[in-house]
């Protein structure tokens, strides 16, 4: 990579680099060497997981496989990357099942990208990077942690992508009635709400795909087709979230079924809280 560094790529890579040297010290199996990476452009790290894939995992310039953040003016990105440059002619069996597996296809040269998490669009405020990576590594790259190390244990099976759960269209129960006037104060809730995605599948990946209100799982009821078709509820209404709120997917969003959906928006003056809407149920 050769774009010249600006100030605010600058101070990403050092935000970048500060992060990865804290999940060093506090998750023993993330391993970080600041030598290892191309200035603050590509920031490099391993897991034990990704060390156990090669027989030798580390070089004197670099890795086999590592996860490599790329920060570039134009984009945040985090990928699994692979240098074809140290594989050995018995590791390249290896090699194309883990390929295989991963249904990898992007080469670039030596490189290999087994895997890409695109989060410009959740970092356009500098302050959101961090927490921003930490949902992505609590999510994301758990999820993908947990399907490696299945892998290493049966190169046969298939690393499977984190879940992209249902996501219902937004509806007008979402936004305050003038909005519905006012188009361009809709278009940027409605944009608030795209880049609002990826916190709404990991809400989902955490409780499950059953309502939190009635408790209905329509894969369970209708059959697999139905499977994850379950509504997501910000505790929070959208048009009270401001522009630089980064969205917690625990403590802001809930799933639920469209019943339970449609009563908790039917409150006069606000929203009936998840609580509130179990009691009603509860008396009945």
């Amino acid at each position: 990579m050769t774009e010249p560094l600006t100030t605010r790529t600058r101070i990403i890579g050092k935000m970048l680099v500060d992060w990865c040297m804290e999940r060093d010290s506090q998750n023993e199996l993330i391993h970080f060497e600041k030598s290892l990476c191309d200035g603050m452009q590509n920031i490099r790290f391993t897991s034990d997981n990704m060390n156990a894939v090669f027989a030798r995992n580390k070089y004197e310039d670099g890795y086999v496989l590592c996860y490599e953040l790329c920060n570039t003016s134009e984009n945040t990105l985090l990928t699994v990357k692979i240098y074809t440059e140290h594989v050995g002619r018995r590791q390249e069996k290896l090699l194309e099942k883990l390929l295989s597996a991963a249904g990898a296809d992007e080469r670039n040269g030596k490189e290999i990208v087994l895997k890409r998490w695109n989060i410009s669009e959740e970092t356009e405020n500098i302050s959101q990077i961090t927490e921003v990576l930490n949902q992505l590594f609590d999510y994301e790259l758990s999820y993908f942690e947990t399907e490696l190390k299945m892998w290493l244990d049966d190169h046969d099976r298939k690393i499977k992508t984190f879940p992209l759960f249902y996501q219902e269209e937004i509806s007008n129960s979402d936004l305050p009635e003038k909005m519905l006037i006012e188009g361009a104060m809709r278009d940027i809730l409605t944009n608030k709400y795209e880049r609002s995605r990826k916190a709404r599948a990991r809400c989902i990946a955490h409780y499950g795909t059953a309502c939190q209100v009635c408790g209905i799982d329509f894969g369970a009821m209708y059959g697999e087709e139905f499977a994850g078709k379950i509504n997501v509820h910000h505790r929070k209404p959208l048009y009270e979230i401001k522009e630089d709120y980064v969205v917690d997917p625990v403590k802001d969003f809930v799933p639920v079924c469209p019943n339970c959906h449609m009563v908790l928006h039917s409150k006069k003056d606000g929203v009936y809280t998840v609580e509130e809407v179990r009691a009603m149920l509860d008396r009945g």
